[in-house]
């Protein structure tokens, strides 16, 4: 009967067949859809939701109120954070349960490194002259200041630049010329010549007389430079004497500030693969410590301190040096050498006119490649910076609190007040960091300290074992780029049009300004055996005496990325250090991910940085199985309301035929069985026919999960008609009466 019924409407049949078979097919598609889109978007998390460490620890009091207010965690952290952590706080941490890897950082301090950038004037050299000067006049570009530097100069003879000793051997010169020679200056000459670089380059003073009745000459004692300041320009003004024919080079002198931190070399390469990125020399390693050389074994004549050190190969502060080059209206070339050679050699100078030939152009970056020749370094001073701090304005915007302009002493030695050389002319731009000194003390060379040094240690030369590449180390996943800052600096651009042209359209990189926004992460790294070497050979104790870690990057075991297991194992060890150490910072990392931050660092200024915004990969998981659900459960009503609809039209078009059927007999049972095994053939046959074609459309089109969800389009397509015949609204008047007697 139910086969006859279909072959005699086989229109009705095949048009229900087909609604059914797009209805089931289309569920299937979008379903498996949802499913893949969830999965791409849960797979994206889970790879991208691990950084380099899942939990940091911080000391007491670093989370500003803004990182408290936002939950998140402000870039540039560790370079304002010098000690807070004591090493039995770090050792009990590094021995918990749950804990895998348990790196610190001690930030000890910036050491400024001398170096020098050299600049080619070759090209302005007069070609005939037989003896000229060139001045070189440059101005600093870093960030958004600019600032002047020092005047510079190169003499360039024709004639050979001798070398000659004085008599009592106290002083030897290697820039020494012939010249005419003038009755008044006769008297400065070595052996029949003038030295044209010495009076110019280190004794400014002019002075006729040195403390005797006799003629001044070059002398080994330093001039005194008490009270000079160490951003005199003039003090830094240097004359290159070089001799040839058309090549001519400048020196400009300058200094690097260099972050020495401490580090666990086994615990640093089992976190970031720091030995991979060893370029020359060594890898640290865990039996590096202090060492004593005796005096006639070290480089220094003294009983000398050494720590080892490896040092980035990358410079991480930039600038640019612009400077416009002059050409000197020297007069009389064949009396330069005497003017030259005389205490009155600066005035001279000063007072010539020169003529613009030009413009050059260098990188502060190539000054700073010189120092990885350098073997070691001393520890005289150094200098720690503070933490930036913001407030929010009126308008909702985050801003910075300016610091005062740091204090002239700041670059001054204490024992003979002379400035310390090579200071970086950044340091008089704008402060956002409070920044102290750490004078060593002195009693270098001794091995014991007494007097107002007693209970200290003599400060330690830096012993260089190695160089490393910070681009060589292992990447991490740029949605979950957690601070990493003992190799990265912070990534920041300008948030407006006019910051991002000040800029020039590059990023604001951290600058040689101490006192800056942005400081440079750790670039010399030793071994946490030497912090006492270097923190107890201050003349003024600190907290980095006692408690001398600055941060601790922790790595929890058996975590994979967001799954519960790994959630509660890294929360469990983030309890454990809580419940330990109330007052430390303890944030999970894992999960986190970079959040763009505009910050005003001025009126005028804007920028947009990547702070951390923490448990974002939870969040995204949480949203997206909920997106899921709904859609699912929309997809299902949609296609069950459309078949529903199509089995009820079937119906209603056979009013007339059921009337007929009642009236001959047929009860309401047998009638609601007849229809509903239609449905269920055509249901049967055209779920079979969607299962097929659900599953070869969805291979097609990359949706991997219709396999799965093809094996639900034959339940659809019986249930969702069936659900609709049984009792159709709008169904012939008295069906439901028909269902309950039988009028015969």
């Amino acid at each position: 009967m139910i086969l006859d019924q279909l072959r005699r409407r086989r229109g009705r049949a095949l048009a229900l067949a087909a609604g059914i078979l797009v209805a089931a097919t289309s569920f299937t598609l979008l379903t498996a859809t949802v499913s893949t889109s969830k999965a791409t978007t849960v797979g994206e998390v889970r790879r991208n939701a691990r950084s380099a460490y899942d939990v940091l620890v911080r000391p007491p009091g670093s989370q500003t109120a803004v990182e408290e207010q936002s939950g998140r965690v402000a870039p540039n952290f560790l370079s304002g954070t010098f000690g807070g952590i004591t090493m039995e706080q770090y050792r009990h941490i590094r021995d918990m349960t749950g804990v895998d890897v348990a790196a610190p950082v001690a930030n000890i301090g910036y050491l400024v490194v001398g170096s020098s950038v050299t600049v080619d004037v070759s090209r302005f050299l007069d070609s005939g002259a037989s003896r000229q000067i060139l001045r070189l006049s440059p101005t600093l570009t870093a960030g958004l200041g600019n600032q002047r530097m020092s005047d510079q100069y190169v003499y360039l003879t024709r004639r050979a630049l001798t070398s000659a000793e004085s008599s009592d051997g106290l002083f030897s010169s290697d820039t020494l010329e012939e010249g005419r020679t003038q009755k008044s200056t006769r008297q400065y000459q070595l052996k029949g010549k003038y030295d044209v670089c010495f009076y110019f380059n280190w004794d400014k003073t002019e002075r006729t007389r040195f403390n005797t009745e006799l003629p001044m000459k070059p002398n080994p004692i330093a001039e005194d430079l008490s009270g000079k300041s160490a951003f005199d320009r003039d003090l830094h003004s240097m004359m290159n004497c070089q001799s040839g024919q058309d090549k001519a080079t400048i020196d400009v002198w300058t200094g690097y500030p260099v972050l020495l931190s401490a580090v666990d070399p086994v615990a640093e390469d089992r976190l970031v693969g720091l030995g991979d990125a060893v370029t020359s020399g060594r890898m640290l390693t865990e039996k590096d410590r202090p060492w004593v050389l005796s005096s006639k074994k070290s480089v220094h004549g003294q009983r000398d301190a050494y720590i080892p050190a490896m040092l980035s190969s990358n410079p991480l502060t930039a600038g640019t040096l612009k400077a416009t080059v002059e050409r000197l209206d020297i007069g009389d070339p064949d009396k330069l050498p005497s003017e030259l050679g005389n205490p009155t050699a600066h005035s001279f100078v000063h007072g010539l006119h020169g003529t613009p030939v030009g413009q050059v152009r260098a990188d502060l970056s190539k000054g700073y490649r010189k120092t990885l020749g350098e073997n070691s370094f001393n520890t005289d001073a150094y200098w720690t910076v503070g933490p930036v701090a913001y407030h929010t304005t009126s308008g909702g915007e985050l801003a910075v609190e300016a610091q005062p302009p740091q204090k002239p002493s700041l670059w001054v030695t204490n024992s003979s007040e002379q400035p310390f050389p090579y200071v970086p002319e950044e340091n008089q731009g704008e402060q956002y960091r409070k920044v102290t000194k750490h004078a060593a003390t002195e009693c270098i060379g001794r091995g014991i300290c007494d007097g107002v040094d007693s209970g200290r240690l003599p400060n330690p030369f830096v012993h260089l074992v190695g160089r490393y590449d910070t681009g060589k180390l292992s990447g991490f996943a740029p949605l979950s780029d957690a601070p990493l800052e003992t190799y990265q600096p912070p990534q920041v651009t300008g948030a407006d049009a006019a910051t991002r042209t000040a800029l020039e359209n590059q990023p604001l990189k951290p600058d040689r300004n101490l006192g800056g926004y942005l400081s440079p992460p750790p670039t010399m790294l030793t071994t946490m055996d030497c912090i006492t070497a270097l923190t107890k050979s201050r003349r003024i104790p600190s907290r980095q005496d006692k408690a001398p870690v600055s941060a601790i990057r922790i790595r929890v075991a058996g975590v994979s990325g967001v799954d519960t297991a790994s959630r509660a194992r890294v929360n469990a060890v983030a309890g454990r250090i809580q419940a330990a150490y109330p007052g430390l910072q303890v944030d999970v990392t894992v999960g986190s991910s970079p959040a763009p931050q505009t910050v005003a660092l001025s009126a005028s200024a804007q920028v947009t940085e990547r702070w951390v915004a923490k448990g974002v990969a939870l969040r995204i998981l949480k949203a997206v199985d909920t997106k899921s659900a709904v859609l699912f459960v929309l997809v299902l009503v949609v296609c069950a309301l459309f078949l529903g609809q199509a089995a009820l039209a079937s119906v209603r078009s056979r009013r007339t035929e059921i009337g007929t059927l009642r009236c001959l007999g047929w009860s309401s049972g047998e009638i609601l069985r007849l229809i509903l095994g239609e449905l269920a053939v055509i249901g049967l046959v055209a779920g079979t026919a969607g299962t097929a074609v659900a599953y070869v459309l969805g291979q097609v089109l990359g949706q991997p999960h219709t396999v799965v969800k093809a094996l639900l389009v034959l339940p659809v397509a019986l249930l969702s008609p069936w659900r609709r015949a049984s009792y159709p609204p709008g169904a012939p008047p008295g069906w439901g009466r028909w269902k309950q007697s039988d009028p015969r």
